[in-house]
């Protein structure tokens, strides 16, 4: 029982430590104004970024866009966002028999 207890006691210290360092960690300037900040998510399909180059052409297109629109100061695109775990969804479909190939 003993062991127990001190085991509790150890986890609770440690759970304690936790969330004082996530409430220090919310008062760490992050390195950027996120005020006025808008960001997200584009998704494609892998046929729409299988060609590099039209990619490309499609990324640069909406930046354009963004900034040629009034109050825009500036956009610009990332892979993930600081603070923020990335995420990366695959899907892969299986059809259902094979291609004949010749020997």
């Amino acid at each position: 029982m003993g062991v127990q207890v001190a085991f509790a006691v150890t986890l609770l210290a440690g759970a304690g430590l936790l969330v004082r360092s996530f409430q220090e960690l919310g008062r760490v300037s992050p390195g950027f104004e996120p005020e006025h900040v808008l960001a997200f998510h584009i998704s494609t399909t892998w046929g729409e970024t299988a060609d590099r180059n039209a990619g490309r052409q499609l990324v640069t297109r909406l930046l354009d866009g963004l900034r040629a629109t009034p109050g825009i100061e500036n956009a610009a695109t990332g892979y993930s966002l600081p603070g923020v775990p990335g995420e990366y969804q695959i899907e892969v479909e299986t059809l259902e028999g094979r291609a004949e190939t010749e020997a």
